[in-house]
C-alpha cells in the first residue's frame, strides 16, 4: 500500500474514531451514512480488515454499536461485582469455592460484612438490603440473557443502552458501598 493510501486511510480511522466519541458522548443519531460508508472503505482493504477492532467487524451501524457496547457493559457489571466479592472474601480468608452463583456470592460477603437483610434490625435498612440483593440478582440474570459472554440466536432480543446504563451505575453503587463496609471491618 503506497503512503498516499495509507495516510488516506489514517485520517479516514481518525474520522471515524471522532464519529463513534461523538455518538458516545452525546448518544448523538446523526452519522450513521458516513460511518457505513468508512467501515466499508477500511473493511474493503484486507490488510486493515483483519486488523479492525472486533466491534468494526460485528457493527455495521452505528445502532448495532450501541447494542453492542451495552451488552459488553452489562457483563462489565456483573464481572465487577463478582470480582468486588472475591476479593474481599478473598482478604477476609473465607472460602467460596469456584461454584457460587453471584447472588449466592453476594449474600456470603454480605453476611459477613453484616449487612445481610437478615442481620437488619430496622425495618428500612431490612428493605435497603434486600433490594442490593435484588440490585445483584437481576444485573446476573440481565447479564444471563443480555451480555456478550453467550451465543445469540438470530432471534434474541437487544437490550436498550439505559439498561446497560442503569445497570453500570447500581454495580458500580454496590460495589463501592460493599468496599467502605469492608475497609470499616478491617
Amino acid at each position: 500500500m503506497n503512503r498516499d493510501l495509507l495516510k488516506y486511510y489514517a485520517e479516514r480511522s481518525v474520522t471515524l474514531e471522532k464519529l463513534l466519541i461523538n455518538c458516545a458522548c452525546k448518544r448523538a443519531k446523526e452519522g450513521d451514512k458516513e460511518y457505513a460508508l468508512i467501515r466499508q472503505e477500511l473493511m474493503n482493504v484486507p490488510e486493515i480488515a483483519e486488523e479492525v477492532p472486533s466491534f468494526l467487524k460485528i457493527c455495521s451501524t452505528l445502532q448495532a454499536f450501541w447494542k453492542f457496547i451495552a451488552e459488553g457493559a452489562i457483563t462489565a457489571a456483573r464481572t465487577l461485582l463478582e470480582s468486588v466479592c472475591k476479593h474481599i472474601l478473598d482478604e477476609k480468608l473465607i472460602p467460596y469455592g469456584g461454584q457460587l452463583d453471584i447472588p449466592s456470592l453476594y449474600n456470603l460477603v454480605a453476611t459477613h460484612l453484616a449487612i445481610a437483610p437478615s442481620q437488619q434490625t430496622e425495618n428500612i435498612f431490612k428493605r435497603i438490603a434486600g433490594g442490593c440483593s435484588s440490585v445483584v440478582e437481576g444485573i446476573g440474570a440481565l447479564r444471563n440473557k443480555y451480555g456478550d459472554s453467550h451465543g445469540k440466536s438470530k432471534a434474541a432480543i437487544s437490550v436498550d443502552s439505559r439498561h446497560a446504563q442503569l445497570a453500570v451505575n447500581l454495580s458500580g453503587a454496590l460495589s463501592v458501598y460493599l468496599i467502605e463496609t469492608w475497609e470499616l471491618t478491617k
